[in-house]
């Protein structure tokens, strides 16, 4: 993944998986746009998956997330990282705000997993 995403387009491996999308979110009061390109590739009985944002309007820079999905005997081990630039965060107090936005970011990435964890567990069981 790493490779793929530093060469990106040039060394586009086969069984690659990608698709680009427009997303309109409300930030701020007001809308945003971003352009995501998300790709999933094929290792082994794993998949990579990473997530882009190329443009975004206002309120962040860019924005990359990849994650890792290994099956277990229990079910998937979930390995995922995210990574957001913005120049907002720049500034007197700014090692503040980024510890405050680290903190909420990561409670509710946690929910929505442990969400995403309980749906898949009930969809197995039907």
């Amino acid at each position: 993944m790493q490779r793929l995403l530093l060469s990106y387009p040039a060394e586009a491996p086969a069984g690659l998986e990608e698709h680009f999308y427009w997303l309109r979110r409300e930030l701020d009061g007001r809308p945003n746009f971003a352009l995501r390109h998300r790709l999933a590739i094929p290792v082994g009985d794993s998949w990579a998956i990473a997530d882009r944002e190329f443009y975004v309007s206002h309120g962040y820079n860019t924005s990359q997330a990849v994650a890792l999905l290994i099956p277990v005997p229990e079910g998937s081990l979930v390995v995922y990282e995210t990574r957001i630039s913005t120049d907002q965060a720049a500034g007197v107090g700014s090692s503040l705000r980024k510890r405050i936005g680290r903190t909420v970011m990561a409670q509710q990435l946690t929910e929505h997993l442990r969400a995403l964890a309980r749906s898949i567990s009930l969809t197995a069981r039907r």
